[in-house]
């Protein structure tokens, strides 16, 4: 594939994309255990790669509905919720201290009380990540934040679900803990266009540069995309 650059040639590049759709009949149980069905597959795959050292591989994930509930749950004016979405899938690729900037330009304008219920919820989600506590503690700071969104609430409890299927399916001899080749990271801001109806994932490799990943793979479910087309 050719990866587009602004200013610059296009990029030749690899990329493998693990797809989810469902017939409209099938039970939402049925659903998570398909999307963790295709994680158990990710992570299988990456286990067979070369590793270099403790987080090699980094998988990270979203649910429709979370970002969505966020700002509902923060109270997050329409007029701000674009701005907002964009800095906030940004912030991954600029950095925390410049993601912190950004985040607080889109939120200028907003009563102190919401900026600062937005930028604390974002603040202790990336600490989660930072200092390796784990996904579970991501979901769980997310949790808290949601709580004033039942949309935002409901996308946690299916993320949930699917997270822990996903690791009961683990390949022998492989973990997701601290020093493990592969970490588990939790996005909610994580969007890639036709993956609109579920789990959304993006796997990279580390690089020597600071912070930077290298995509392998993205996917999630599509089921309107491909409903649209029928």
């Amino acid at each position: 594939m050719l990866r587009a650059r602004l200013g610059y040639l296009p990029r030749e590049a690899s990329e493998a994309a693990f797809d989810i759709t469902s017939a409209p009949h099938v039970p939402a149980a049925d659903r998570r255990v398909d999307e963790a069905e295709v994680l158990r597959v990710l992570f299988e795959v990456l286990q067979s790669f070369p590793v270099e050292g403790s987080d090699s591989y980094v998988v990270t994930v979203s649910y429709e509905g979370l970002v969505h509930g966020l700002l509902e749950a923060c109270h997050v004016p329409a007029s701000h919720a674009e701005d907002v979405r964009g800095a906030l899938a940004h912030a991954r690729k600029l950095g925390r201290s410049a993601g912190r900037k950004k985040l607080a330009l889109a939120l200028r304008g907003l009563e102190s009380v919401r900026a600062g219920a937005l930028s604390a919820a974002v603040d202790r989600l990336w600490e989660a990540e930072d200092k390796g506590f784990g996904h579970q503690a991501q979901l769980k700071v997310l949790q808290d934040a949601l709580g004033g969104s039942s949309a935002g609430t409901e996308a946690v409890r299916s993320l949930r679900q699917v997270l822990e299927l996903a690791c009961a399916m683990l390949p022998a001899g492989m973990s997701l803990g601290a020093g493990s080749a592969v970490r588990l990271v939790v996005d909610p801001a994580l969007s890639l266009p036709r993956y609109r109806d579920g789990l959304v994932l993006h796997a990279g490799v580390k690089t020597h540069k600071k912070r930077a990943e290298r995509v392998v793979a993205t996917g999630g479910r599509y089921d309107s995309l491909v409903a649209s087309l029928a």
